[in-house]
């Protein structure tokens, strides 16, 4: 653990070096090591999950919970204890619903900033009127999107139907409706008013104070642009002051200010770290205006790049070391772990090769994916050199249900997750050293 010194009373600010953020971003985040909690108690802990897609909660969640299956997300939310909602950045999260009822109200500022996005479209809204109608109707049943816009368009014939639909998306505190789907919302959820689906009002403090404060929980140490790229939130330099006595400051390696709580982990910069995978879009790519904690300015991709459609990349690593490429198609798709540079053996440390690796297979009815005989040795095993992830392994299935889902039987430098276009899953396992 690293020793934290005061700051607040004068005292120099002792430096944090990237390795040193990324090791206690990883600890908060749950991805030093596998932790044994309730799925809404990980919800919370790490700030929110983003849900833009309904399928990645559950991957973020199984790599970071020992013993995840399905089941417990979808009773979560089937429970109320997890809603999905448009949330932090006017984008929907997974959160805890006590969470939610006490955030929506400070969040309301994104959300009047993202109106900002309809431009002239705009110009035919009345919320004043808009917000009642849609309230009425919501309050009758809930509806999709698609269902809502239609009806609203046939109150206000004048003004853009996906104007009206966003409008209200985002100015109403809403919950999308879990079903039995696989990745419990349909394609078109519906939604309903937050306040009747939790059976209690929203919280009327308007102070980002206490989501400050889980910000830090989940993602510090932290500057006030970091927090501010996260929140969707501007100008939280007067709140950090504010709370400055209650929290513990340091300095980056480019003498930025950083705050944290004071009790907060900050492991030791050496702390072995195994290699995950990540879903996309996983927050924590998203929560820092500075990302170089996670991976290094050189391996983001620049500005305008955009993966083909069948192609989706995986971080995985604990540094950005390497991406899980899938190359899905529609019955089956390929994982390929990359790696983005070579590490000597001494900092990565040397793979376990003793025996068959774990099969890990996410699939229905207890079928195992079967890796392809790539020749002598170890069947799919393909060789990158020293250091650079050492060994991966390229599975290909056709799997179709999220219901079955076993994980390796140890943490100890495996880099383990679930790749895939829609419900067609494949299952990609490697080594990562520790």
């Amino acid at each position: 653990m690293t020793t934290t010194g005061p700051s607040y009373d004068g005292t120099f600010p002792e430096v944090l070096d990237r390795r040193q953020l990324n090791r206690a971003t990883l600890a908060r985040q749950m991805l030093l090591e596998r932790e044994h909690t309730t799925v809404a108690d990980a919800v919370r802990r790490l700030g929110g999950l983003q849900a833009q897609e309904p399928k990645p909660p559950f991957v973020g969640l199984w790599t970071r919970l020992a013993d995840f299956e399905p089941r417990h997300l979808h009773e979560a939310l089937h429970g109320r204890e997890v809603v999905r909602a448009t949330f932090l950045r006017a984008t929907l999260h997974l959160t805890t619903s006590e969470d939610y009822t006490s955030w929506r109200m400070p969040l309301h500022p994104v959300m009047n900033q993202a109106m900002r996005v309809l431009r002239d479209r705009a110009n035919e809204l009345e919320l004043e009127r808009l917000l009642p109608v849609a309230r009425e109707l919501l309050a009758e049943r809930p509806h999709d999107f698609t269902t809502l816009r239609r009806l609203l368009s046939e109150r206000f014939p004048e003004a853009d139907e996906r104007a009206l639909g966003y409008a209200v998306r985002t100015q109403l505190p809403l919950v999308m409706v879990p079903t039995d789907d696989p990745w419990a919302f349909p394609v078109n959820a519906a939604f309903t008013p937050a306040e009747r689906w939790l059976g209690r009002e929203l919280s009327p403090d308007e102070s980002p104070k206490e989501l400050v404060l889980a910000y830090l929980a989940a993602f510090g140490p932290a500057t006030v642009a970091d927090a501010q790229t996260w929140s969707g939130l501007g100008k939280l330099a007067s709140v950090f002051d504010e709370l400055r006595p209650r929290l513990r400051t340091f300095v980056d390696e480019d003498s930025r200010e950083l705050f944290d709580l004071p009790e907060a982990p900050r492991p030791a910069a050496d702390t072995p770290a195994p290699a995950r995978l990540l879903p996309e879009f996983d927050s924590l790519l998203l929560a820092h205006a500075d990302r170089t904690r996670i991976i290094a300015e050189a391996h983001r991709p620049p500005p305008g790049h955009q993966e083909p459609a069948r192609s989706r990349r995986r971080p995985v690593g604990r540094h950005g070391g390497g991406h899980v490429e899938d190359q899905g198609h529609h019955d089956q798709g390929d994982a390929d772990p990359h790696p983005l540079r070579a590490a000597a053996r001494r900092r990565r440390g040397r793979p376990d090769h003793a025996g068959t690796p774990p099969p890990g297979v996410f699939a229905p009815q207890g079928r195992q994916a079967r890796c392809p005989d790539r020749g002598a040795g170890r069947p799919g095993v393909t060789r990158h050199g020293p250091g650079d992830l050492a060994a991966t392994h390229r599975w290909r299935a056709s799997l179709r249900s999220p219901h079955r889902l076993s994980q390796p039987d140890s943490d100890g430098g495996f880099f383990t997750g679930v790749a895939g276009t829609g419900p067609h899953i494949t299952k990609a396992v490697g080594w990562g050293g520790a």
